[in-house]
């Protein structure tokens, strides 16, 4: 009895590239684009902490938000799976 096939290896996003237009477009050697990017301090104290998070959409726009906040917020981050 054959094994089952493997399931594919999820590979962590580290490269995003735009066309000259500005909007997101597949990365040359084939891997995922960037779609966020959290941003912590580590320089400060836990309880001084304020994590960020950048989102990046297929548009090309990029947008600072705050995951702490509720969606609905405009301060909020939308939702990722």
């Amino acid at each position: 009895m054959p094994s089952p096939p493997a399931f594919p290896v999820a590979q962590a996003a580290s490269t995003v590239t735009f066309a000259a237009l500005g909007n997101v477009i597949a990365n040359a050697d084939g891997t995922p684009s960037i779609n966020k990017i959290d941003l912590t301090n580590n320089k400060i104290g836990p309880n001084a902490s304020r994590p960020l998070r950048l989102v990046i959409n297929a548009g090309g726009s990029i947008r600072m938000c705050d995951p702490s906040l509720a969606a609905s917020d405009t301060r909020g981050c939308p939702a990722f799976p």
